[in-house]
Parts: C-alpha cells; structure tokens; sequence
C-alpha cells in the first residue's frame, strides 16, 4: 500500500494491491471518499504536480493507469514494460518515470503526460541483470533516481538526454527513495 497526497485538495491516494483499487481518503474528515476500481495489482502510485491527475503502477497488467481526480475514474491506461513498479512525475508535470522490475537489465519507461504515451524507453541501466524498484526525481527536476534491488548502485538518469549520468554504490537492494532534502 502506497499513498499520494494531492496537492491542496485534501485528499491522499492509497494503492489496494489485493483489492485491485486505489482508495481516496477526504484527509479532512479521515473517510474513504471514493474508491477507483477497475486496477490490476496497483503498486506505486504519483500525482502530477496540478493536481489533475495520479498515476498508478498496475503489477499484474503491465501497464499505468492514469486517474482524473476531479471525477475519480481512470481516464487512459498506458503499456509499459514488465511488473511495473514505482512511478514518479517530474516537477514541471511533462514525464512520468516508470521501473518495470522484470524487464532484464534495468528498464524504465518514459511516458510523455500530454498524451499519455510511452515516448522512451531507457535500457540497460545498470550493464547487468537488475531489478529496478523505487524511482524519484529531484525537486528541481535535473536528475532522476532509480533504486536497484539486484544490485548495489543506484542510477542518476539526466532527464534531458534520458541517458544514466552516473551511478552510485549505496549498498545491497536498494529498493526505495524518501524526499530530497536541500
């Protein structure tokens, strides 16, 4: 279960994986508002900085759905690559960054948010066998991380070029990212 706060709508998006739905909390009154159902196996989860939509990894189906929040319904799904996993959206809302974990040698799948589409695939991330899980992007929206759970880097991907800057050793299985700070 993962959760996405929008913007200042006082609502968090909260992935059900074995409900194959994503519950909308009213943070005011602390009630499920909605719910969005229709998913299959959601996972990661991202609200583009508007607020206007969340994007959501669906395991099982290998593909993202995107959710209007104004209405609560899903509004487009996009294939990606395989057991997509975690999701992020660069801060000027353009690019969705998507790791596909069962893709071989470290996938991420590039989707373009004016059409909903895959506009870029980044392969052989790592040069070896990997599982990408977490994904961020910086708040200034230079750089995007990718977390390499079969490995111990972790990529710096230059959003511009899409192509890996550098990687970092971090350690064994890196699976996550919290916020930047500074």
């Amino acid at each position: 279960m993962l959760v996405s706060i929008v913007g200042a709508a006082p609502y968090a998006y909260i992935t059900n994986y074995s409900d194959n739905e994503v519950a909308v909390i009213d943070t005011a009154t602390k009630l499920v508002a909605a719910t969005v159902s229709g998913l299959h196996g959601p996972w990661g989860i991202a609200v583009t900085p508007n607020g206007k939509n969340v994007y959501v990894t669906n395991l099982a189906s290998n593909n993202v759905s995107v959710i209007n929040t104004k209405s609560n319904t899903v509004t487009a799904q996009v294939p990606v690559g395989n057991w997509p996993y975690g999701v992020a959206v660069t801060p000027d809302g353009q690019k969705v960054y998507v790791t596909n974990q069962y893709d071989a040698m470290g996938n991420i799948s590039v989707i373009n948010t004016t059409n909903n589409a895959v506009t870029n695939v980044l392969t052989n991330i790592f040069g070896v066998d990997s599982m990408l899980f977490g994904i961020a992007v910086t708040p200034n929206g230079k750089q995007v991380y990718a977390a390499n759970y079969g490995g111990i880097n972790t990529s710096v991907i230059n959003p511009s070029t899409n192509t890996v800057a550098t990687t970092v050793p971090v350690g064994n299985n890196s699976v996550a990212f919290g916020q930047f700070i500074g």
